[in-house]
């Protein structure tokens, strides 16, 4: 397994929220992340919530317990490595979560926004959040709902989840 990688400076404008290219990465980060190529996509989605910080940080530290992240509370915002060339960036902004993954093609923006919006909904069930995720070329993604049924995969993988003979 390699090891997570270090995560990029923040520059400080209001697009570097959303847009990695305005990040300042170590050369190779960016490379393997594919964020200087014009091809690598992205998906973005705006969750209301009372809470935003708090599932920010929540979604953070969960799910950067494998491959690395980091949670700032003073910006309100964090990042997530997803695999190997998966990327999401979390935002708190007044009443929204804004989740933004980034990957270098169709199949893995999806896989992407199926696991960060199904963690985010089962953290907020209590609050019936929905996570609906737009692409780049503004066609809608995927879609999760605090009351849809869980993917096999993800009860396999649960504690007290059903055990494989």
């Amino acid at each position: 397994m390699s090891k997570p990688r270090e995560p990029c400076e923040r520059v400080e404008t209001p697009q570097a929220l959303r847009t990695p290219h305005t990040r300042a990465c170590p050369s190779d980060y960016a490379e393997h992340m594919n964020l200087g190529d014009p091809n690598s996509l992205s998906s973005v989605a705006s969750v209301t919530t009372e809470r935003p910080g708090r599932y920010g940080k929540q979604l953070v530290s969960h799910m950067s317990r494998r491959w690395g992240g980091d949670w700032s509370a003073d910006t309100e915002s964090g990042w997530i490595q997803l695999g190997e060339t998966g990327r999401a960036e979390i935002t708190a902004e007044t009443d929204t979560l804004v989740m933004q993954v980034f990957a270098p093609d169709a199949e893995t923006i999806t896989r992407l926004e199926g696991a960060v919006g199904r963690h985010l909904v089962r953290f907020g069930a209590k609050d019936e959040l929905t996570v609906a995720w737009t692409r780049d070329d503004d066609i809608p993604g995927t879609q999760q709902r605090w009351d849809d049924p869980e993917p096999e995969h993800d009860r396999e993988h649960r504690p007290g989840g059903p055990s494989v003979s």
